[in-house]
Protein backbone atom coordinates (compact mmCIF):
# COMPACT_ATOMS: atom_id res chain seq x y z
CA UNK A 1 0.00 0.00 0.00
CA UNK A 2 1.46 3.32 -0.91
CA UNK A 3 1.59 6.81 1.18
CA UNK A 4 -1.59 7.79 2.52
CA UNK A 5 -2.60 11.77 2.05
CA UNK A 6 -4.22 13.67 4.75
CA UNK A 7 -5.64 17.10 3.97
CA UNK A 8 -5.88 19.04 7.27
CA UNK A 9 -7.19 22.80 7.36
CA UNK A 10 -5.68 24.66 10.21
CA UNK A 11 -7.66 27.49 12.49
CA UNK A 12 -5.99 29.72 14.62
CA UNK A 13 -6.81 29.82 18.09
CA UNK A 14 -9.21 33.41 17.64
CA UNK A 15 -8.54 33.92 14.02
CA UNK A 16 -11.22 33.78 10.76
CA UNK A 17 -8.04 32.99 8.91
CA UNK A 18 -7.27 28.86 7.67
CA UNK A 19 -4.58 27.55 5.40
CA UNK A 20 -5.13 23.93 3.62
CA UNK A 21 -2.32 21.95 4.71
CA UNK A 22 -1.18 18.73 2.97
CA UNK A 23 0.71 15.64 5.01
CA UNK A 24 1.70 12.90 3.87
CA UNK A 25 2.46 9.28 5.66
CA UNK A 26 4.20 6.33 4.28
CA UNK A 27 1.91 4.23 6.84
CA UNK A 28 -1.18 3.86 8.19
CA UNK A 29 -2.34 6.35 10.72
CA UNK A 30 -5.62 6.17 13.23
CA UNK A 31 -6.14 10.06 14.05
CA UNK A 32 -8.46 10.82 17.32
CA UNK A 33 -9.01 14.28 17.18
CA UNK A 34 -10.57 16.30 19.96
CA UNK A 35 -12.90 19.27 19.21
CA UNK A 36 -14.29 21.62 22.08
CA UNK A 37 -12.64 19.60 24.89
CA UNK A 38 -13.25 22.27 27.71
CA UNK A 39 -10.91 20.90 29.67
CA UNK A 40 -7.67 21.56 27.50
CA UNK A 41 -9.39 24.57 26.05
CA UNK A 42 -9.35 27.62 28.17
CA UNK A 43 -10.24 30.94 27.65
CA UNK A 44 -7.54 32.29 30.31
CA UNK A 45 -3.94 31.86 30.49
CA UNK A 46 -3.21 29.34 33.22
CA UNK A 47 0.13 31.21 33.87
CA UNK A 48 -1.50 34.24 34.76
CA UNK A 49 -4.33 32.60 36.86
CA UNK A 50 -1.75 31.43 39.00
CA UNK A 51 0.45 34.70 39.51
CA UNK A 52 -3.17 36.30 40.77
CA UNK A 53 -3.62 33.38 43.09
CA UNK A 54 -0.11 33.88 44.42
CA UNK A 55 -0.67 37.71 44.91
CA UNK A 56 -3.73 37.06 46.44
CA UNK A 57 -2.27 34.29 49.36
CA UNK A 58 0.94 36.78 49.60
CA UNK A 59 -1.66 39.83 50.84
CA UNK A 60 -3.45 37.07 53.22
CA UNK A 61 -6.55 37.51 51.26
CA UNK A 62 -9.37 34.71 50.58
CA UNK A 63 -10.78 34.61 47.50
CA UNK A 64 -12.71 32.17 45.61
CA UNK A 65 -12.32 31.95 41.60
CA UNK A 66 -15.75 31.32 38.93
CA UNK A 67 -15.37 31.14 35.48
CA UNK A 68 -17.40 33.86 33.97
CA UNK A 69 -17.01 36.42 31.30
CA UNK A 70 -15.25 33.88 28.67
CA UNK A 71 -12.45 33.82 31.28
CA UNK A 72 -11.76 33.36 35.01
CA UNK A 73 -12.76 36.04 37.79
CA UNK A 74 -11.38 36.07 41.51
CA UNK A 75 -14.03 37.09 44.01
CA UNK A 76 -13.47 38.50 47.57
CA UNK A 77 -16.55 38.46 50.22
CA UNK A 78 -18.35 37.30 47.23
CA UNK A 79 -17.71 40.38 45.26
CA UNK A 80 -15.61 40.60 41.92
CA UNK A 81 -12.24 41.71 42.38
CA UNK A 82 -10.52 41.09 39.14
CA UNK A 83 -10.23 38.54 36.39
CA UNK A 84 -8.37 37.15 33.73
CA UNK A 85 -10.41 38.09 30.08
CA UNK A 86 -9.05 37.02 26.55
CA UNK A 87 -9.50 40.16 24.87
CA UNK A 88 -10.07 39.61 20.99
CA UNK A 89 -9.30 43.18 19.87
CA UNK A 90 -6.19 43.73 21.63
CA UNK A 91 -4.92 39.94 21.36
CA UNK A 92 -3.97 38.76 24.68
CA UNK A 93 -5.17 38.02 27.63
CA UNK A 94 -5.55 41.50 30.30
CA UNK A 95 -6.16 41.58 33.54
CA UNK A 96 -9.50 42.97 34.38
CA UNK A 97 -9.56 45.26 37.68
CA UNK A 98 -12.06 46.53 40.00
CA UNK A 99 -10.59 49.44 41.75
CA UNK A 100 -13.67 52.03 42.22
CA UNK A 101 -14.16 54.89 40.49
CA UNK A 102 -11.84 57.24 42.61
CA UNK A 103 -9.18 54.87 41.66
CA UNK A 104 -10.28 54.85 38.50
CA UNK A 105 -10.03 58.29 37.35
CA UNK A 106 -6.27 58.59 38.57
CA UNK A 107 -5.18 55.14 36.71
CA UNK A 108 -6.88 55.18 33.57
CA UNK A 109 -4.06 57.65 32.11
CA UNK A 110 -1.28 55.36 33.02
CA UNK A 111 -0.39 53.81 29.56
CA UNK A 112 -1.37 50.36 30.45
CA UNK A 113 -4.76 50.96 31.66
CA UNK A 114 -7.66 50.22 28.99
CA UNK A 115 -11.61 51.40 30.17
CA UNK A 116 -12.82 48.17 30.70
CA UNK A 117 -15.91 47.88 27.61
CA UNK A 118 -17.52 44.89 27.14
CA UNK A 119 -20.27 46.17 25.04
CA UNK A 120 -19.00 48.94 24.11
CA UNK A 121 -19.39 51.34 26.92
CA UNK A 122 -16.93 51.87 29.70
CA UNK A 123 -17.94 49.98 33.06
CA UNK A 124 -17.33 52.33 35.86
CA UNK A 125 -14.77 51.21 38.46
CA UNK A 126 -13.24 48.70 36.45
CA UNK A 127 -10.08 49.01 33.75
CA UNK A 128 -8.27 46.40 32.19
CA UNK A 129 -4.65 46.70 32.45
CA UNK A 130 -2.72 45.22 29.27
CA UNK A 131 0.60 42.43 30.25
CA UNK A 132 3.22 45.22 30.51
CA UNK A 133 1.28 46.45 33.05
CA UNK A 134 1.59 43.59 35.49
CA UNK A 135 4.25 41.96 33.82
CA UNK A 136 6.35 41.45 37.23
CA UNK A 137 5.24 40.70 40.63
CA UNK A 138 5.55 44.35 42.02
CA UNK A 139 3.33 45.02 39.16
CA UNK A 140 0.75 42.62 40.03
CA UNK A 141 0.95 43.15 43.85
CA UNK A 142 0.45 46.87 43.80
CA UNK A 143 -3.09 46.19 41.44
CA UNK A 144 -3.89 43.57 44.05
CA UNK A 145 -3.61 45.93 46.93
CA UNK A 146 -5.97 48.45 45.19
CA UNK A 147 -8.53 45.87 44.34
CA UNK A 148 -8.51 45.00 47.88
CA UNK A 149 -8.11 48.25 49.64
CA UNK A 150 -11.91 48.84 47.45
CA UNK A 151 -12.65 45.48 47.88
CA UNK A 152 -14.60 46.57 51.46
CA UNK A 153 -17.04 49.37 49.72
CA UNK A 154 -17.35 47.38 46.46
CA UNK A 155 -21.41 45.93 46.20
CA UNK A 156 -22.07 42.71 45.34
CA UNK A 157 -23.86 41.33 43.02
CA UNK A 158 -27.48 40.31 43.62
CA UNK A 159 -27.93 36.54 44.10
CA UNK A 160 -30.28 34.56 41.68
Amino acid sequence: MGPKELKVRIFPFGTQASQNTTIHFPFRLTLIILIGDKSTNMAYDEFIADRIRQAFSDQGAHFTEKKMMGGLCFLVDDKMCCGIHLDKKYGDHLLMARIGEAAYAEVITRPHCLPMDFTGRPMKGYVFVTPEGFDSDDQLAAWIRMMLAFNPQAKSSKKK
